[in-house]
């Protein structure tokens, strides 16, 4: 086995040791602290501090205080002293002398035999759930192939967590298919070990969590509502009831947008010191030092993997092993003897059927395309060319699953139903969630035995196949990247597949052969922050939420904060100057009116001095220009909209353009029906080109309620027609209309069309559609939380959160309880519902072996997830009514 242990350039957290190491341990870490801050200047000593102070100009607007409201009392930093007597009362531990199973009960043993099917770990398991980081509760970041088996020790960490040390776990993950899946996997643990499992994504979950005095929770949550969770826990002074952190797919941190994201959430667990345990795992960071700095961590690293995976090229006719160790890189292994007639051949010049025909029926093929429509062209494309033995096999289970999908989607795309025959499906996101949920648990199943999907398939669910084929190197224009080639490879010969290899080929042009050396020598991509893009936009939506949570509101402070992020680690690289961008971001904020300096905690040293460029007699001139001075501890406040864009997790900027809209709503708000309030929470940014004969179709159907609500935003058939014709108008009219466009495909759904119908009705892919909908529903829960702390919105936070309640799910009223399970989508809800279990209740109460019987196409697994899930709601039910009636007994009898 080929592991490396590293220990890190920068000192871990404190860790819980005994009393009488206190001093020794202190001096370490005094050595440590000071070798940090000369190792990278970027994170300069905080005493210095103490007389910095920087000034800026105003034009002449008056400060009013008025116009703001006082900002949230500063919250105390906890000390390392408090934290350990913390973990000391909490921690949980076991009888003596009896045996454990890396310090939990030998029953975690027992239970990963029972429902995960393992009886041992792998070596590199075992090393790793031993290091020294593991017991001293240090930071740890583990880098391992995709199929390594990393799952299983992030599993077991949290397990440790929540039963050991009777702290809750955050467990971040990419996308909410995954936290979805995460959750089912999960839940039979929970019910058979005692805590809960909470789900925080898309439309889902409750901020901040409740507050729970006996199970603990593990939170499962996407990386933008691992940010909402850790927000509303500093903000109600709970944030060290989470004992571990874990991250999956680190190495996304680097990605635009979310990446940014999480780097905030880290930066703020580590700012507030609670001695909470972060764990990240990844198989593709190529710049691990620089992650390993940021995150304070020690690093794992190892090249294991259970199945081996032999990769290939194809160019031309040829077929080369890859060796990259070897002098020719390429090494000619065998050439495809085409048996194709002519015909097959200009179909299929690549040879797909063949290479596909090598493993298939028998075993799975993965086959990754460049765009959603090459997915739809090469399944296609394979069932032209595939031999009849692919509609004799399984021909049953395929004809049963095109039944049932067309008995309950009550549509069918063609190719589907000419593919699904030969054991072929593509697999992208024009699909509805339910649609790819069908294809999968028939490709896990052997029912399908080829599913043509795009990359995001790659860091979603476990699909693992035997054969991995990449129809093309480039994803869009751009030639695949080593990171991303080898999440892709990494689907091939997983273990449970029933053989001990797996193997990946990538179809090439001669002219691409140089690039492909090129990306079999090159390093895993490096995981670059996103801070500073977008003017910054990263790091000022930091600052501005570390003030209006109370836990940075001095500069001196913000500097410190900002120093504890990934930019810190890689400004010199970038070229940033820390001190001064924070210093530039609170100008900005200050010109904006969103901040202020907090007056009354001012010294009476000067903190703010006005300084004007004319004499006293001339003071209201329009040209005067005050001069503010802001010292190192000024302490600094924002105003209410930036505390409730920091609420509503959306930038400034755009919580300034949301207060304008919501103020003009006030004076003309239409209640006949939902349409206007449809339009207020539909998103501004979804990429739907409006067509303008289904845009004038669609106007003339309206009543005249919908017709009044579209006369109040300004659209009138003058502006519909004008648009059919092909005349020109405004950018902002334009905007309107392109978002009431997308209103009326919202209120379609509102009204309970099928979602395919609307999709043929808007000539658009059924997955956008639905997609759409979930994207509306987040975008309404933004708003009325961003109205919950505006008082002046206080009636139109009530009116819509009745709005998100139903955008929520979107089906009939007996169906919803039942879509509150993780893993149950629409289709699957009728499913329970039309066989009987109709409640959760029932749900909880059947047998595995009940719901296979009933349901089609649904394995023990899955039953029994579905059983565990339910059983933990009702769990979770019964944990708040007793909290609640606790909370009852002190009110009345602890007098």
């Amino acid at each position: 086995m080929d592991c490396n242990f590293k220990v890190p350039r920068i000192s871990p957290g404190p860790s819980n040791q005994a009393a009488s190491d206190e001093d020794g341990q202190k001096d370490v870490e005094n050595s440590a602290k000071k070798q940090k801050i000369e190792e990278n200047p970027v994170i300069e000593n905080m005493d210095s501090f103490d007389d910095v102070e920087f000034s800026f100009c105003l034009d002449d607007g008056k400060i009013n205080p008025d116009d703001f409201v006082k900002s949230m009392c500063e919250k105390e930093f906890h000390s390392e002293s408090n934290m350990n007597h913390l973990l000391e009362d909490t921690f949980f531990p076991l009888e003596p002398n009896r045996e454990t199973f890396f310090g939990l009960p030998m029953r975690v043993k027992d239970l990963l035999r029972e429902i995960k099917g393992i009886d041992e770990l792998y070596d590199w398991q075992i090393e790793c759930l031993k290091l020294p980081a593991i017991e001293m509760r240090q930071n740890l970041i583990y880098t391992l192939p995709t199929s390594s088996g990393k799952t299983l020790v992030a599993e077991i960490l949290i397990l440790k967590e929540l039963i050991c040390h009777q702290r809750n776990v955050l467990f971040i993950l990419p996308y909410v298919a995954v936290v979805k899946e995460k959750i089912s996997s999960l839940a039979p643990f929970a019910v058979a070990l005692d805590f809960l499992v909470e789900e925080y994504a898309g439309r889902n979950g409750e901020c901040p969590p409740r507050k729970r005095r006996k199970k603990r929770s593990v939170y499962i949550a996407t990386i933008e509502k691992s940010l909402s969770v850790i927000n509303s826990l500093i903000e109600a002074g709970r944030l060290e009831e989470i004992g571990l952190v874990v991250i999956d797919e680190l190495h996304l941190i680097g990605e635009k947008g979310r990446g940014a994201s999480l780097e905030t959430a880290i930066t703020k667990i580590k700012f507030k010191g609670l001695n909470i345990q972060f764990v990240g795992m990844s198989a593709t960071i190529g710049n691990i030092m620089e992650i390993e700095q940021f995150m304070e961590a020690t690093t794992f690293a190892g090249n294991f993997r259970p199945v081996k995976l032999t990769e290939y090229i194809k160019c031309e006719n040829d077929i080369y092993e890859v060796n990259p160790s070897n002098s020719e890189m390429f090494v000619p292994y065998r050439v495809i003897e085409s048996d194709y007639d002519e015909k097959k051949l200009q179909i299929d010049p690549d040879h797909l059927g063949q290479l596909v025909m090598e493993v298939s029926p028998q075993d799975g093929v993965l086959i990754f395309c460049p765009t959603r429509q090459n997915c739809e062209n090469v399944a296609r494309l394979l069932a032209n060319v595939l031999s009849e033995d692919f509609l004799q096999h399984r021909k049953a289970e395929k004809m049963s699953l095109l039944e049932n999908m067309m008995k309950f989607f009550e549509y069918v795309c063609p190719i589907l139903r000419k593919t699904i025959p030969y054991g072929i499906a593509y697999h992208h996101s024009g699909l509805v969630a339910e649609e790819r949920r069908f294809l999968e648990e028939a490709f896990l199943d052997g029912t399908l035995c080829v599913i043509c999907c795009t990359s995001t398939l790659a860091v979603g669910v476990n699909l693992p196949a035997k054969r991995v084929i990449l129809r093309s190197p480039y994803i869009g224009r751009e030639f695949i990247t080593k990171s991303r080639y080898k999440q892709m490879v990494g689907r091939a010969g997983r273990v449970g597949m029933g053989t001990a290899y797996g193997d990946s080929i990538i179809i090439l042009r001669s002219r691409d052969k140089p690039l492909a050396h090129d990306l079999f020598h090159s390093p895993m991509d490096t995981a670059k922050t996103s801070m500073h893009l977008c003017e910054f936009r990263g790091l000022s939506n930091l600052i501005l939420s570390a003030i209006s949570l109370g836990m940075a509101t001095t500069y001196r402070q913000l500097v410190k904060l900002a120093s504890m992020t990934l930019l810190a680690v890689q400004a010199e690289e970038l070229s940033v100057v820390l001190r001064t961008e924070v210093e530039g971001i609170v100008k900005k904020f200050y010109k904006m009116n969103a901040l202020w300096i907090k007056q009354e905690s001012v010294p009476l040293d000067c903190t703010i001095k006005i300084l004007t460029t004319q004499s006293s007699q001339v003071r209201n001139s329009p040209s005067m220009k005050k001069q503010i001075v802001i010292k190192s501890n000024s302490e600094l406040e924002i105003s209410n909209v930036g505390k409730a864009a920091v609420a509503a997790c959306i930038d400034l900027d755009e919580a300034e353009k949301l207060y304008g809209e919501l103020k003009k709503v006030q004076l003309g708000l239409v209640l006949v029906d939902y349409l206007h309030l449809l339009y207020i929470v539909t998103p501004t940014d979804v990429d739907l080109k409006m067509d303008p004969m289904i845009l004038c179709d669609e106007y003339l159907k309206l009543s005249p309620d919908q017709l009044h609500t579209a006369h109040t935003l300004g659209i009138n058939e003058g502006l519909i027609m004008g648009i059919r014709c092909g005349k020109k108008f405004s950018q902002e009219k334009m905007r309107i209309v392109n978002r009431f466009y997308v209103t009326l495909i919202i209120q379609a759904l509102w009204n309970l069309e099928e979602t395919y119908r609307v999709a043929l009705r808007f000539k658009v892919n059924r997955g956008l559609v639905q997609s759409l909908m979930g994207q509306t529903a987040s975008n309404a829960g933004c708003i009325t939380r961003f109205c919950e702390h505006m008082s002046e919105f206080w009636a139109l936070a009530s009116i819509l959160s009745v709005v998100v309640e139903k955008l929520r799910h979107c089906c009939s009223p007996e169906l919803i309880p039942l879509m509150e399970l993780p893993s149950v989508q629409l289709v699957r809800a009728k499913q329970l519902y039309a066989a009987g279990f109709k409640t959760i209740e029932l749900i909880a109460q059947a047998k595995p072996k009940d719901l296979v019987q009933n349901i089609y196409h649904m394995s023990f697994k899955t039953a029994r997830e579905i059983i565990s899930a339910a059983t933990v709601m009702l769990l979770e039910r019964y944990d708040n009514l007793q909290h609640d009636l606790d909370g009852l007994k002190t009110v009345l009898y602890d007098k």
